[in-house]
């Protein structure tokens, strides 16, 4: 199973801008965003696929405090692999550098 905070899945021009994903309470406090359990767990924390006539913007979010467990055979190299903060799979998107 894939668990997606933020799925962008087409257009343009979308702005995804200072959101904090983890944890357990505001601001990716308080405990982990825990998940584990006998299963192919999969997380993409941002997923982008996205046209290319306007870029999209992806700046200032935070992705931090997670307990992540993966088990199983599924092909842990295939979109995007068992754990990723911020994934473009296709189009024009402005990643900033103030993404952590």
């Amino acid at each position: 199973m894939t668990h997606y905070a933020i799925y962008i899945g087409d257009g343009n021009g979308h702005t995804i801008t200072g959101n904090n994903i983890g944890g357990s309470v505001v601001n990716c406090g308080g405990s982990a965003w825990t998940v584990n359990g006998n299963y192919a767990n999969k997380f993409v924390g941002i997923y982008l696929n996205v046209g290319t006539a306007t870029a999209s913007e992806v700046q200032n979010n935070t992705i931090q405090n997670f307990s992540w467990t993966h088990y199983g055979t599924t092909n842990i190299t295939s979109l995007p692999g068992a754990w990723c903060g911020i994934y473009l799979n296709a189009g024009n998107a402005n990643i900033g550098k103030y993404n952590r």
